[in-house]
């Protein structure tokens, strides 16, 4: 998915001091997005939530995202006055949060391959537009070889694999899920490698397996900007070069996780923290008794559960302040 600015000029000449509800006169993607979700009978969403998303879709064209704010949606969508205040009335922050979930409902399921998603990032309530784009055919397919020898090699017992290729193709589906643009409030989560304990070969070949699915799992529903620390980089020096490209005003999270075999069970832990001041926000585990050999589909699958606890956290609001 490649990012689409968010503030790009009004699809039309039209002055910013027109009223909203004038609608740009040629077409545009954003709106085509926006009609084609708001048509669809799969995108379960409350009739005051699909105004909610109309709203900042419209007030994003007509170039005035800057002006996204809980006060002016909570007045003009919900119909507060003027004596509303965010940090009495939750309404707002708890309509996103329904609005997030839905969108990422339907982009996972029917909307899959719409060309164009609406993302509504945590922290803000400007929307941003991701066209869909494809890999070259060819390097799909490598990349499919790569994991159906690493997930056979793993079934098989043979765990000394090379991870140099695997990492570097996959690496190129990781960055080309990332953002590009930094100017927009998008939180950054930089994700740790697994840490296996103990340290030995099944648990190792694991924990790489579940690193790659990992960063792909995050990535999906681009709610944030997601940052691997690869083999041979240190996790402070990842957040410090983070930190230093996004600046101090970008929300900065860190993503940790164990990853423990005891016997017929395994078990995963990970917490979600201040990328700063290491505050923790979240801390889960989870476990799955395993057989020998080892279900190859196990890494991916303990992934995708990881990715959704933090998404549910995220489309909770409990990671970043929204105002």
């Amino acid at each position: 998915m490649t990012r689409i600015d968010a503030n790009e000029q009004p699809a039309s000449n039209k002055e910013i001091s027109k009223e909203r509800d004038d609608v740009p006169a040629r077409s545009d993607y954003r709106l085509e997005a926006l009609s084609r979700i708001l048509s669809s009978g799969h995108f379960r969403a409350s009739e005051r939530n699909k105004q909610f998303l109309k709203f900042v879709v419209e007030e994003t064209i007509a170039g005035r995202a800057n002006r996204i704010k809980a006060f002016t949606v909570a007045v003009d969508v919900f119909g507060r006055d003027s004596s509303f205040d965010a940090s009495v009335d939750p309404i707002v922050r708890i309509a996103a949060g329904h609005l997030r979930r839905s969108l990422d409902d339907y982009y996972s399921g029917y909307g899959k391959h719409d060309p164009v998603r609406i993302v509504l990032p945590l922290g803000t309530y400007a929307p941003i537009f991701a066209k869909q784009e494809r890999l070259p055919g060819r390097t799909i397919m490598r990349i499919r070889q790569l994991i159906a020898d690493r997930q056979r090699r793993l079934q098989s017992g043979a765990v000394s694999v090379t991870m140099a290729l695997a990492g570097a193709v996959l690496g190129s589906v990781y960055y080309f899920a990332s953002y590009e643009d930094t100017t927009e409030k998008t939180p950054v989560i930089v994700v740790a490698r697994v840490q296996p304990y103990p340290p030995e070969k099944v648990a190792e070949t694991i924990a790489d397996l579940f690193n790659q699915s990992l960063w792909g799992a995050l990535g999906e529903s681009h709610q944030f900007r997601v940052v691997g620390v690869k083999s041979d980089e240190t996790l402070n020096d990842v957040l410090r070069r983070t930190q230093a490209m996004f600046g101090n005003s970008m929300p900065l999270y860190q993503l940790l996780s164990t990853l423990r075999r005891d016997g017929d069970e395994l078990r995963v832990y990970w917490h979600v923290l201040d990328g700063r001041s290491n505050e923790s926000y979240l801390s889960a585990s989870t476990v799955r008794e395993v057989g020998d050999p080892i279900g190859a589909s196990l890494p991916n699958e303990l992934a995708q559960e990881v990715a959704t606890s933090v998404r549910k956290f995220s489309q909770e609001g409990s990671v970043a302040g929204e105002h």
